[in-house]
């Protein structure tokens, strides 16, 4: 390279720097000056006289409707009821009846029922976040009552007086949240009211969780349930399901039900183990300010259950290849970051390592099966109903459907 073409370079160096230098400046001052304009705008267009809408007057204005959307309701309140309709019927065809087993549902009008569980008397209506705006909620001995269902008020008057010694609490944020389940033990339960005759013990199973309020794998209170597994049976619900049960066998109950209240899925690995003798199991989601006149109707048939699931619903969490890729990240003693997927405290960065693809939930464990039918490689030691407890699309009713003469 001679000298002239040295020169030339750097000087188109220069030149290069110093026009980034302007730009810079200048989109520095075009973003400061737009700000300084739009929150001026009204000042500056009327200083330099700029009109930004008119005003046309007509002379027969008076005659132009402009109300382009019509109600039909004459009053707010009448707007309210039929929003209740409304969502009265979505849980009414959105609740899932995944087992019913020795005629347990529906239950026979005016049958006689015992509610078990804090969470009866303090039902899940919502998630948290922006959805957890309600109002008053019709209470579940209320609904049942509606449809016909005589419910053991001692029972329920008992829970309810106990609210605040036993029932689910949330501590911390959304990062290291902890929940406590908190129901109350059998022997705990006023003696006479528990053992009161009906013809179905109904237990109420809820979770709470949603935006801004995460659940962890190991985030829950180690006291209150094993290995502080959220989504899993607590050591207390556990010891009243096997009360129910010997309860049953000694001719107190006719059946035993569990109601599922909750947008997620707590495991499964209960629902056919002899020990807890669950008769019937019904997904009813977080049912809203009067979800449960819908769930009186379900129980007591006057409405024929139609939900099917639109994902997997898992025995064990862990058989979920989700589950191993969702955990947190901590500061070890050394300062090098590592995965923690059995931390009880909760303490750290939330992540996701995305490796599924498509294959999640229900995409999971249906490409699996077909794998392992077809013989393709890689497939393992795989008994599709070892880990799927209900699979995508099912769901029960009270119908009854008969094939024959197929030619």
């Amino acid at each position: 390279m001679n000298k002239s073409n040295g020169k030339l370079l750097k000087a188109l160096n220069l030149a290069a720097k110093i026009c980034v230098v302007v730009f810079v400046f200048l989109f520095g001052i075009a973003m400061t000056g737009g700000a300084i304009m739009l929150e001026n705008k009204d000042a500056v267009n009327t200083a330099i006289k700029a009109q930004t809408q008119e005003v046309i007057e007509s002379a027969d204005a008076a005659d132009v409707d402009a109300e382009y959307f019509k109600t039909t309701f004459g009053s707010v309140a009448e707007v309210k009821a039929n929003g209740e309709v409304y969502a009265e019927t979505i849980v009414a065809e959105g609740a899932t009846l995944l087992k019913n087993e020795n005629d347990a549902l529906p239950l026979a009008e005016g049958a006689t029922v015992s509610l078990f569980s804090t969470s009866s008397v303090d039902p899940l209506a919502s998630g948290t976040g922006s959805s957890g705006s309600f109002g008053s909620m019709v209470s579940l001995k209320d609904g049942l009552t509606e449809a016909g269902l005589a419910v053991n008020g001692d029972l329920w008057n008992w829970y309810g007086a106990n609210l605040g010694k036993y029932g689910r609490v949330k501590s911390g944020g959304s990062v290291g949240t902890k929940w406590t389940i908190g129901d109350a033990m059998w022997s705990e339960i006023d003696t006479p009211a528990k053992t009161e005759s009906a013809d179905a013990a109904i237990f109420v199973i809820t979770r709470s969780s949603g935006e801004g309020v995460d659940s962890t794998i190991y985030g829950g209170d180690t006291s209150d349930f094993t290995d502080g597994n959220y989504l899993k049976l607590s050591p207390t619900e556990e010891d009243v399901l096997k009360n129910l049960k010997s309860q049953k066998d000694a001719g107190t109950f006719g059946s035993i039900i569990v109601l599922m209240n909750s947008a997620n899925q707590v495991q499964l690995d209960f629902i056919d183990d002899p020990d807890y003798g669950v008769d019937a199991l019904m997904w009813v989601g977080t049912y809203g300010e009067v979800g449960a006149y819908a769930i009186g109707d379900l129980l007591a048939g006057n409405v024929n259950p139609s939900g099917r699931l639109s994902d997997t619903f898992w025995r064990e969490h862990w058989l979920n290849p989700v589950h191993s890729n969702y955990a947190t990240l901590i500061d070890t003693s050394n300062n090098a970051s590592q995965w923690n997927t059995n931390s009880s405290s909760g303490a750290g960065i939330r992540d996701i390592v995305y490796q599924e693809g498509i294959y999640m939930g229900y995409r999971y464990t249906e490409t699996r099966y077909e794998d392992k039918v077809l013989g393709r490689a890689n497939v393992g030691d795989y008994e599709y109903y070892d880990v799927v407890a209900y699979p995508f699309g099912y769901g029960l009713s009270y119908s009854e459907f008969t094939y024959s003469d197929f030619k």
